[in-house]
């Protein structure tokens, strides 16, 4: 479940046609380090702060932050910069380092782009207005303590005293300073009415027994009002009192003083944020110097382990190569007996063809010599034949003579 508005609900908050139009194209301040820096920076320069303009509408930080304020390198952040990141047809913006105010302050804003930084349009405006309005304050309000009279046949008459409470700006200032028993009340001239007017009320006020500008300041002896020298004014050229251009010219001081408390104040915003500048650029050298630090260990690792890895990848080359040349004399051995035993195999296979024809030969002669014994078995045979039977026919004749002469002798 979702803690509250993500960025693209908030986008959706800023359509031009939404409720919340008057906000587009001013920079609005959406977190800064904690809370009270952020209502400090709304209520002391009046910049908006986005979960007031919103009010009871809570804001998921972490999908915002995590959506338009990561990944600085993403393309989204650089239209974010630039010319803004379209989100629910609202182009969506956010302040750069020079626009910002303010130590680790988000701000963004919605529709257009500001022409101005967060310092020009609150800042710097809000304290020329003050010093202006407490100016103007000065110049139209009389101290607490003294009345201003105008002149018959005006319109209207103001008054301020210390019990009222309605002055502001450069009474003030003058709360502190309230008038003593001894020093007389004033009466304000009015440059509109005329001097009659003004030397009717001061002789009105004499005679009720109240202090005036004029009387109050004259002792036994001294001039009246009425025949003391005036001085014209400087802008009217009518006539005012001494008193009068002394009010006046406290007023004008007042002014400067309050002008200078605003200067000073700017001053102590401006070392404040100068002092800021200096520890964020302090932190960002010694974050440099670590880094470079580290950048330069981590080189002279490389360094190092580049030169081991040249060395063991050198001791693994000799290595390698003692191997290769290891086994190619090797194989340069097996081939030499390979060879060897091809020569010796084809020696023997010329041996063994040899010693076949040989036994050929030896078997064609023994089959002529087995021809030649078996013709001359034969003959043998034969011959024997022969001879049997030429033994039988002298067998046979020896035995016909032997009975020829037995039988002759028989006759005989």
């Amino acid at each position: 479940m979702a803690l509250g508005l993500g960025a693209e609900s908030l986008a959706a908050k800023f359509k031009e046609s939404g409720g919340l139009e008057t906000y587009r194209g001013k920079w609005l301040l959406l977190s800064a380090a904690n809370a009270e820096t952020e209502d400090r920076l709304a209520k002391k320069h009046g910049i908006p702060l986005i979960r007031a303009i919103l009010g009871n509408d809570a804001l998921d930080m972490a999908e915002i932050v995590g959506s338009w304020f990561q990944n600085y390198r993403s393309k989204v952040n650089m239209a974010l910069s630039g010319k803004g990141h379209e989100v629910q047809g609202v182009l969506v913006f956010k302040a750069g380092k020079t626009e910002r105010f303010g130590d680790s302050t988000r701000y963004i804003a919605f529709g257009t782009r500001p022409t101005k930084t967060v310092q020009e349009e609150y800042v710097t405006k809000r304290s020329s207005s003050s010093s202006s309005s407490a100016a103007a304050a000065d110049s139209s309000s009389p101290p607490p303590g003294k009345k201003q009279k105008t002149a018959p046949g005006t319109s209207s008459a103001a008054s301020s005293s210390p019990s009222s409470g309605a002055a502001s700006g450069p009474m003030d200032q003058l709360r502190a300073y309230p008038p003593s028993k001894k020093s007389p009340s004033f009466l304000y001239y009015n440059p509109d009415g005329s001097d009659e007017a003004f030397e009717v009320e001061l002789d009105d006020a004499s005679r009720a027994g109240k202090p005036a500008t004029r009387s109050s300041s004259c002792t036994d002896g001294c001039e009246p009002p009425s025949k003391k020298p005036k001085q014209p004014h400087a802008r009217d050229g009518k006539f005012t009192s001494v008193e009068g251009a002394l009010e006046t010219t406290l007023a004008q001081t007042i002014d400067l003083g309050l002008q200078l408390k605003q200067a000073l104040s700017d001053l102590e915003v401006a070392k404040a944020g100068l002092e800021a500048y200096e520890r964020l650029s302090g932190r960002q050298v010694a974050s440099l110097e670590r880094k470079v630090g580290v950048a330069q260990t981590k080189a002279a690792r490389a360094e190092s382990k580049a030169a081991g890895d040249v060395a063991s990848t050198a001791a693994a080359k000799d290595r390698e190569l003692d191997r290769l040349q290891a086994q190619l004399d090797g194989a340069l051995r097996k081939y030499a007996a390979a060879v060897g035993a091809k020569k010796g195999a084809e020696l023997k296979a010329k041996r063994a063809e040899t010693q076949r024809k040989q036994a050929e030969q030896r078997a064609a002669s023994s089959e002529k010599a087995k021809a030649k014994s078996d013709t001359a078995l034969e003959g043998a045979l034969a011959a024997s034949a022969r001879l049997r039977e030429l033994k039988n026919g002298c067998n046979k004749r020896a035995r016909e003579q032997a009975r020829r002469r037995r039988m002759s002798r028989s006759s005989g």
